[in-house]
């Protein structure tokens, strides 16, 4: 039996290492899904940056999308490595509540293990998004330090 993996990335170097386990924990045939979130607050302060340049609705969807394409670039080699082994990956950008976003995702696939970084980015959320994550997930989780 295949199995699937979510993988939460932040842009941390800790990021990386929970990649690089889910890579470990898999084979040929087994996929592996890196999800982004650029949670609401951060969101609110990129439109405020931009209005505060004068800048328009246009110009906030090209920062969003340089943000998606810096994230896409950075995981690129650990894509290549994955279909190098045969194993199916894929990036997975959304805007949003990181909870609510990361249960959607859960609830949307039949995932068996969901990794998530210790970073800083998830220091202050790890306790309620595992709380989230326990509640309505019956997989396996993963936390990388």
């Amino acid at each position: 039996m295949s199995k699937r993996i979510l993988v939460i990335y932040d842009n941390s170097d800790v990021a990386v290492k929970a990649l690089t386990h889910a890579l470990t924990l898999t084979y040929s045939g087994d996929s592996i899904n890196i999800l982004y979130i650029i949670d609401k607050s951060t969101y609110n302060n990129i439109r405020e940056g931009v209005e505060s340049m004068g800048g328009g609705e246009s110009d906030l969807n090209r920062a969003v999308t340089d943000i998606e394409h810096r994230f896409r670039k950075r995981v690129s080699n650990f894509l290549q490595e994955c279909r190098n082994r045969g194993i199916n990956a894929h990036t997975l950008f959304k805007i949003g509540n990181i909870y609510e976003e990361v249960l959607n995702e859960i609830n949307s696939r039949d995932y068996s293990l969901v990794v998530i970084p210790h970073s800083q980015t998830f220091k202050e959320k790890i306790v309620g998004l595992l709380e989230s994550i326990i509640k309505n997930f019956h997989g396996n989780i993963l936390i990388v330090k």
